[in-house]
């Protein structure tokens, strides 16, 4: 049966994987984005729309959407965080949440369920802990709260009848961008080394994994709640260093100590200097199929020439 879509924020990384997947299997889509005629997508099942909840009613009013998958907001990669930019980091993910949610109430019919990004940073950095969806929250950081924030926006679709799915995802390793380019360039120069203690773990994810388990939250009607968006073996960022060298057939050198990275980026630098060890328990408990299950099997199939 065919389904209907409003992907917002569908023009980033994941938004593009995602809807190129979903209109592969033949679904209907429409982008909810600040730029709606940017996109490079030419097909008639594909409907641009701005980030506006009328435009949304009325696309909904010729047909229902039979789900949303909210993935707006600020890249966090934004350079240092200013107070400035910290703030258009929280409001971009929150207005817009709170516009789908609001729209949600009013709906003559509101979609079924209502998939909403979110990440792991929302358990807060550790070094030692181990996070499933029924983890709490330990030390609150800047993401922790954004993290936090985001999800109790989303969750008050709950009170609709809409069912909500938060997708905490972890580092999502694509060739098209994202983490993996920044990561791997300095091991082609040769001058690739351990980053900051190289003890902070690093929970990623393929893109193919990514787009596979958001696409099971949408038909799975069983699924609501947290959900880590991580692959099961998370490693740490000097067994990722080590991992990208032997794919590239180059070795580890320089390490890149923590100042640097502090001078360069300030508060932001905590995006590489920290991390926490998240497993994927509901997934996992679903049977849902991995199809990247190692870092290794990962890079081979990102970075093989």
């Amino acid at each position: 049966m065919v389904s209907r879509y409003l992907i917002i924020g569908g023009t980033g990384l994941v938004g593009k994987a995602l809807i190129t997947h979903l209109l592969g299997r033949g679904d209907h889509i429409a982008i909810g984005t600040r730029a709606p005629f940017r996109s490079t997508l030419k097909d008639e099942r594909v409907l641009r729309l701005p980030l506006d909840k009328s435009e949304w009613e009325k696309a909904a009013k010729e047909k229902p959407f039979d789900g949303v998958v909210n993935l707006a907001g600020q890249s966090i990669f934004s350079g240092r965080w200013t107070n400035e930019t910290k703030n258009a980091i929280l409001q971009s993910r929150i207005s817009t949440t709170n516009m789908l949610v609001n729209w949600m109430e009013t709906a003559t019919v509101p979609p079924k369920v209502l998939v909403n990004a979110s990440a792991v940073g929302y358990y807060g950095p550790s070094d030692n802990d181990v996070f499933t969806e029924d983890s709490t929250p330990g030390f609150k950081d800047f993401l922790a709260e954004v993290s936090g924030a985001w999800e109790e926006a989303a969750l008050r679709a709950n009170d609709f009848g809409v069912r909500v799915v938060l997708a905490r995802l972890g580092i999502v390793l694509s060739r098209e961008g994202g983490a993996l380019p920044r990561l791997v360039l300095p091991y082609r120069m040769r001058v690739g080394g351990t980053i900051g203690s190289g003890k902070q773990w690093v929970s990623w994810v393929h893109i193919d994994d990514v787009v596979k388990l958001l696409t099971f939250m949408l038909d799975h009607q069983e699924l609501k709640g947290a959900v880590n968006v991580t692959a099961p073996a998370p490693v740490t960022m000097r067994e990722l260093g080590k991992a990208v060298a032997a794919q590239l057939g180059t070795h580890s050198s320089l390490p890149v100590p923590a100042f640097a990275i502090k001078a360069v980026l300030g508060e932001a630098g905590n995006l590489i200097l920290t991390g926490q060890k998240v497993v994927p328990a509901k997934a996992t408990a679903e049977e849902f199929e991995f199809e990247y299950r190692t870092i290794e099997d990962a890079l081979e199939n990102l970075l093989a020439k």
